[in-house]
């Protein structure tokens, strides 16, 4: 039987009281081992699913389940040390270089007075050496190109040494190469059985030929759950994206979306 690492039950998530809630009870169990993309349109509720994942917004109903622990029982440092996160607004210290960034994903791991020690410096190296930014670990992250960036936020994370790696939007600002390269990254992550991946994507096609589960949502519920083949099909984008598009077969098997119109509701 799949392990179920991340399992979010019955959750209600909004920002305000006042509001309705953006995600309405909703549940979505991750497989340990596998790459699940949550797919939908803009407001649909992905990036907040994600965030009450991490921890960062506190479900107003249900709970989220890490490693058979609820989450908001958990300590930030609990929290840090079984899941890396990137968001799409990182911050970092001024002239800070890749190697140093990394390196701040072994805070959990150490006391705050404590100097790395040889397995913090292994997994660092081992970080750098995953996401391909070991030639990078003396530049400048200002100094880098969007898609180094990426790839240096990712080693941090991945210093963290986490079980699960929650993703927001991780190709966005990046152009087709970086995108790809970004994606070929997190699959190997996955296939060398490193880490669990939980992503946010924009891209259904990226979804469709890297995940083994995509989730589409739409209006904060979940809509249809699977492998690709079964989720990106003509009737879903139409119902959930708004388009009318053909899905072929690319020599990989994955389905490829192919766009050719804006879907009208009173053609329905």
């Amino acid at each position: 039987m799949s392990e179920i690492i991340l399992d979010a039950q019955a959750v209600v998530v909004g920002y305000d009281d006042r509001r309705p809630p953006v995600i309405h009870g909703q549940d979505l169990a991750v497989t340990a081992g596998q790459i699940t993309a949550l797919v939908g349109p803009n407001g649909s509720g992905k990036s907040t699913l994600l965030k009450a994942l991490a921890g960062h917004l506190k479900p107003a109903g249900g709970q989220v389940i890490l490693d058979g622990k609820a989450i908001a029982t958990c300590s930030p440092r609990e929290i840090a040390q079984r899941l890396g996160i990137l968001f799409q607004d990182n911050s970092a210290p001024a002239g800070i270089t890749v190697e140093a960034l990394a390196m701040y994903g072994r805070h959990p791991h150490r006391g705050m007075f404590e100097s790395l020690t040889a397995e913090d410096e292994a997994a660092v190296e081992r970080a750098l050496a995953l996401t391909g930014a070991a030639p990078l670990r003396r530049r400048r992250l200002d100094q880098l190109s969007g898609g180094q960036r990426q790839l240096a936020w990712l080693a941090l994370a991945l210093a963290q040494a986490p079980r699960v790696l929650l993703l927001d939007e991780p190709t966005t600002y990046l152009d087709m190469r970086h995108q790809i390269e970004l994606m070929q990254v997190i699959s190997a992550l996955r296939d060398e059985g490193e880490v669990t991946v939980v992503m946010v994507l924009h891209d259904i096609n990226h979804a469709a030929r890297y995940a083994d589960e995509v989730v589409a949502l739409k209006a904060g519920r979940v809509v249809a759950r699977g492998p690709a083949v079964e989720v990106v099909r003509p009737a879903l984008l139409r119902a959930v994206f708004e388009i009318e598009a053909e899905v072929v077969t690319a020599s990989d098997g994955s389905p490829i979306c192919v766009p050719l119109a804006v879907h009208r509701a009173e053609e329905d």
